[in-house]
């Protein structure tokens, strides 16, 4: 069985959720590739030569100018033909297309395609990264939604089931990953959770675990942090509404658990404007 390892994001900028960079891929034989998967959007682009894209099994070979889009959760891995390759990956945090209302194409539908807009505005991204001029951030952000709104005209949404992992290793922390996703508000319940995962409390803690190192519990509280460190960062919400606005039903324990995860306490991410107002 090939490599099978899963990615969690931390973004030091919560206003600038995205990984941008130049990679090249590498000869290896199919069951010794890389695989990996996560729960952002990435976006592959290639610059020059050709590889080859593994996702959830399926391959699809990228040449000079094409790109393909590859869905959260999705097994994917790229392989060499041996030839000199180089390609773009962009990986965007899937809270960026919530606040903008968007919805990227399905990767498997969309499959491999090529736009001369699309690939203006990925060398424009990397220009910016680039240069790191003034304001850089901020043209980024703005072509990243550029480029999301163009993909997402190119290829509506389609309502097709995703193709499902052929590995197996991965397939149930994958699907509970969603899951905390979905009911990320909801009050949590283990013995709710092995009921509609179909497995014994004890399988499915250890799958979990085996495939991201972490608990389910503190992966919800982690997804939960996350979600009440923007609210906070933005200034638009008390502390405790941030909490409760991210699933938390205790202040005391989400302070606890916040500190424990970030270093800190949450008011120290509070704008300081916005501190002052609440311990006036």
């Amino acid at each position: 069985m090939p490599d099978q390892l899963y990615e969690k994001h931390i973004h030091d900028d919560p206003d600038f959720p995205f990984f941008f960079h130049l990679d090249t891929a590498v000869p290896k034989k199919l069951d010794k590739a890389f695989y990996h998967w996560h729960e952002s959007v990435e976006i592959l682009n290639c610059t020059k030569g050709d590889f080859v894209a593994v996702i959830n099994g399926r391959r699809m070979t990228l040449k000079a100018g094409e790109t393909l889009v590859v869905d959260p959760l999705s097994l994917h891995a790229t392989i060499s033909s041996g030839d000199e390759n180089g390609y773009y990956c962009l990986i965007i945090d899937k809270s960026f297309c919530a606040e903008h209302s968007l919805v990227l194409p399905d990767g498997s539908g969309a499959g491999v395609f090529s736009d001369a807009k699309v690939n203006e505005l990925f060398s424009y991204i990397d220009s910016e990264r680039r240069g790191m001029e003034f304001g850089w951030k901020t043209a980024v952000s703005a072509a990243v939604l550029s480029l999301c709104v163009r993909l997402a005209r190119l290829y509506p949404p389609s309502s097709a089931q995703r193709t499902p992992d052929p590995f197996g290793g991965s397939a149930i922390a994958q699907n509970v990953t969603r899951y905390l996703y979905e009911n990320i508000l909801d009050r949590f319940s283990m013995d709710a959770l092995c009921a509609y995962m179909g497995f014994s409390r004890f399988y499915l803690c250890h799958s979990f675990r085996e495939a991201t190192g972490e608990s389910i519990v503190g992966y919800l509280n982690k997804l939960r942090c996350d979600r009440a460190q923007k609210l906070i960062a933005s200034g638009c919400n008390t502390v405790s509404e941030a909490a409760e606005k991210s699933g938390f039903s205790s202040f005391s324990y989400f302070s606890r658990v916040y500190r424990r995860i970030y270093g800190r306490s949450p008011s120290e991410d509070m704008p300081l404007k916005k501190t002052r107002t609440e311990n006036a």
